[in-house]
C-alpha cells in the first residue's frame, strides 16, 4: 500500500473510532418479566440482558435514570394478562428525568392491568416525549387524585390504548402541559371527572370513549378550564357521565379562561343524572373561539348546549359556533335533539354566539 493510500486508510479507521466512542449509547428495550412490584435490585434485575426478575417499577427506574433517553420498555409474553398490584409502601409509579420514554404493551393480545390499591396517583408522568401504548388498563386509584396525572414537563406525551377504570379520584389528569394527544382510549366510571385539562394546551383528545364519570353525580366527562387553549376533541363517544358531558369553563380563582377549543364529530349523550348537572357542552365565563362542528348531541338530562357567564364569570362566552363539517363527503350539520331541557339555550348579559346555517333540530 502506498504512503498516501495509507495515511487515507488510518485516518477513516480513527475517525470510525471516534464516532462509535463519542456516539451516545443507544437505548436497549428493558422487559419486565416479573408481575411482582418491587424495587429491591433495578440495575441487576432490569438492566440488559437483566436477571429475570425485573418489575415494572424497576424498569421504569433504570430509563429514569441511566443517562439514556429513548428507552422502551415492554413486557415478556408471559406476563399477558397478568395484574400488576402496586404496593402501598412504595407509591405510585413516577416516570421522569429522561424524556422520550415508552412503556409498550402492544404485543400483547390482552395486555396488562396496574391495580392501583388505592394509591392516589398511581402514575406521575414527569419528563418529555413520553409515551404509553396499551393495551395497559389501570384502575383501583385512591380518592383526591388521578389515574395518570401529567404534570408540568410532560409534553409531547401520547397515549394510546390506554384503559382507565374504576377510579376514586379522575381518570386523566393533564396540568400545565402542551402537546399532549389521548388516541383509541376508553376512560370510564370513575368517581370524578374523565379527563381535566387545566392549563395546557395543543391537547388533542380522539377515537376515545368517556363514559360513566362522575360517579358522585357532579363531575363532567370531560373538564376544560383555566388557560387551556388549542384543545381538540375528534371522533369521541361522551356519554352516560355523571354530571355535564363536556364542561370548558373559566378558572374563577383566576379570572382565567379556556380559547380556541374544537369539538368535532364527538357523539354526545345520555349526560347527567339530574337537570341540575347533565348539560351535553356547557360554555362558562370568559371561554373564547368554540367550535362545535357536526356532532350528535342528543338524550342529556338539562340542555344539549349552554352558553352562559354564570354569577362567578368576568365575562360571557364569546365567539361559539355551531357549524358544518364540510370536511367530510356528504357535509355533516350537528344534530341536536331529545334532551330533556332547551337543545341550545345561550343566557345572561355579556354573551355572544354565532350560529351558521343547516343546524337541524334545535328543540
Amino acid at each position: 500500500m502506498k504512503r498516501g493510500e495509507l495515511s487515507k486508510a488510518l485516518a477513516l479507521l480513527w475517525a470510525f473510532i471516534f464516532i462509535v466512542y463519542a456516539a451516545p449509547a443507544l437505548a436497549q428495550p428493558i422487559t419486565v418479566t416479573t408481575s411482582a412490584d418491587e424495587s429491591d435490585d433495578p440495575w441487576t434485575d432490569c438492566q440488559p440482558p437483566g436477571t429475570n426478575d425485573c418489575s415494572l417499577r424497576e424498569a421504569i427506574f433504570v430509563a429514569n435514570f441511566n443517562w439514556a433517553s429513548g428507552d422502551v420498555i415492554v413486557f415478556a409474553p408471559s406476563l399477558d394478562g397478568a395484574t400488576i398490584t402496586l404496593s402501598t409502601a412504595l407509591g405510585g409509579l413516577w416516570i421522569g428525568n429522561d424524556s422520550d420514554t415508552m412503556i409498550d404493551a402492544s404485543t400483547l393480545a390482552t395486555g396488562i392491568t396496574i391495580n392501583a390499591n388505592g394509591i392516589a396517583i398511581p402514575l406521575s408522568l414527569n419528563s418529555d416525549q413520553i409515551t404509553i401504548q396499551g393495551p395497559i388498563t389501570i384502575r383501583n386509584a385512591g380518592a383526591g387524585g388521578a389515574a395518570i396525572a401529567l404534570n408540568p414537563g410532560a409534553d409531547a406525551a401520547l397515549l394510546q390504548g390506554v384503559t382507565v377504570t374504576n377510579n376514586a379520584g379522575a381518570g386523566i389528569y393533564l396540568n400545565g402541559v402542551n402537546n399532549v394527544t389521548i388516541l383509541n382510549s376508553s376512560i370510564s366510571s370513575n368517581y370524578a371527572e374523565g379527563v381535566v385539562v387545566r392549563d395546557s394546551s395543543d391537547v388533542s383528545i380522539e377515537d376515545s370513549t368517556v363514559s360513566n364519570n362522575g360517579q358522585n353525580g357532579l363531575s363532567s366527562g370531560v373538564f376544560i378550564f383555566g388557560t387551556s387553549n388549542t384543545i381538540r376533541l375528534f371522533n369521541n363517544i361522551i356519554e352516560d357521565n355523571g354530571g355535564n358531558g363536556i364542561t370548558v369553563i373559566e378558572d374563577f380563582a383566576t379570572d382565567q379562561a379556556p380559547t380556541d377549543i374544537m369539538i368535532q364529530q364527538n357523539t354526545i349523550r345520555r349526560n347527567g343524572f339530574t337537570a341540575v348537572d347533565g348539560v351535553g357542552i356547557q360554555i362558562a365565563g370568559a371561554v373564547t373561539y368554540v367550535d362545535i362542528i357536526g356532532c350528535d348531541i342528543y338524550q342529556n338530562a338539562a340542555q344539549g348546549i349552554l352558553v352562559e357567564r354564570t354569577p362567578f364569570g368576568s365575562d360571557g362566552p364569546q365567539f361559539v359556533k355551531i357549524t358544518i363539517d364540510n370536511n367530510i363527503v356528504p357535509p355533516r350539520p350537528s344534530y341536536i335533539y331529545s334532551n330533556r331541557q332547551e337543545g341550545v339555550l345561550i343566557r345572561d348579559a355579556g354573551t355572544r354566539k354565532q350560529r351558521r346555517a343547516a343546524q337541524r333540530d334545535w328543540r
